[in-house]
C-alpha cells in the first residue's frame, strides 16, 4: 500500500468517526431535549394540580362558612312520644313550643332540666298541671341536661322523648344527647324552638356571628370534654376579646 492509498483510508476512517461523533452529540442533544420537555410536563402538571386543589380548598371553604348557621339547627318532625325534654334558658320560646306540643298531644308528661330557671318554671306551671311536670334541677351544662335527664328516663321507663331547645343550640344538643343516650332503647326526636338567630344568614349581624362563633367554640370544647363554667369562662374571655366595643 503507497502512501496516497494509506491517506485515503486514514481519512476516511477519520470522517467515520467524525459522522459518530455527530450522531452522538445529536442523539444526546435529543435526549435532553426530550427529558426537558417532559420536565416542563410534569412542572406544568404539578402546576395544575396545585391550582385544582387550591380551587376546591376556596370552594370547600366557602361553603363551609355560608352553611355554618344552618349546620347548628337540627329540627326533626315531632312524632307521638312519652315525655317531652326542656332544655331550660334565656329563650322562652322553649317552654312555649313545648307547651304548644304538649297541648296538641305529642306527650302527656314535661321533664324541665335545670327547674331552677324561674321564668320558665313559672310559665310551665302556670300552663300545664304540676302533676305533668318533673323536675330536674343540677344541670349547669348541655352534658349535664343530656346526663340528668336520662336518668330520669330510665327510671320512669319512658322509651320514647321529644327534647326541646333554641333552634341554634340543636346541633350540641343532638351531639350530647346522642352520645349519653348511646346503645339505650330510647328513640329521641329533637325539636327546636324559634328564636331571633337567622341561621342562613348569620354573618350579617353581630348577634348571630357572636352566636355562631361560641356554638363552634362549644361544640370544640365538648368533643375535648370541656363543659359547664370552664367552658362559659373561656367564652366570656373571648367574648370580650372579639365583641367588647
Amino acid at each position: 500500500m503507497n502512501s496516497v492509498e494509506f491517506q485515503g483510508i486514514y481519512r476516511f476512517k477519520m470522517m467515520i468517526n467524525c459522522n459518530d461523533r455527530v450522531r452522538h452529540l445529536f442523539s444526546w442533544e435529543k435526549h435532553m431535549f426530550i427529558a426537558g420537555l417532559r420536565e416542563n410536563d410534569i412542572k406544568k402538571k404539578n402546576i395544575s394540580l396545585k391550582r385544582i386543589v387550591l380551587v376546591w380548598c376556596l370552594i370547600g371553604t366557602a361553603i363551609c362558612f355560608y352553611t355554618a348557621g344552618d349546620f347548628l339547627v337540627v329540627n326533626e318532625k315531632p312524632e307521638m312520644a312519652d315525655v317531652i325534654v326542656v332544655l331550660s334558658g334565656e329563650e322562652l320560646a322553649r317552654m312555649d313550643k313545648a307547651i304548644f306540643l304538649y297541648k296538641k298531644g305529642f306527650a302527656d308528661t314535661i321533664i324541665l332540666s335545670n327547674a331552677r330557671h324561674k321564668r320558665m318554671l313559672e310559665i310551665a306551671e302556670k300552663e300545664i298541671p304540676s302533676n305533668s311536670i318533673i323536675k330536674e334541677t343540677s344541670a349547669a351544662s348541655t352534658i349535664d341536661n343530656a346526663k340528668f335527664t336520662s336518668e330520669l328516663i330510665e327510671d320512669f321507663n319512658f322509651k320514647k322523648v321529644i327534647v326541646i331547645s333554641s333552634d341554634y343550640h340543636m346541633r350540641r344538643v343532638k351531639i350530647n344527647f346522642d352520645r349519653v343516650m348511646k346503645n339505650k332503647d330510647i328513640t329521641i326526636k329533637y325539636v327546636s324552638s324559634d328564636s331571633p338567630y337567622n341561621h342562613l344568614h348569620w354573618w350579617s349581624s353581630k348577634h348571630d356571628v357572636g352566636i355562631t362563633l361560641n356554638e363552634y367554640i362549644k361544640l370544640i370544647g365538648n368533643v375535648f370534654g370541656i363543659h359547664g363554667s370552664e367552658a362559659k369562662e373561656t367564652l366570656y374571655h373571648l367574648d370580650n376579646y372579639f365583641f367588647s366595643d
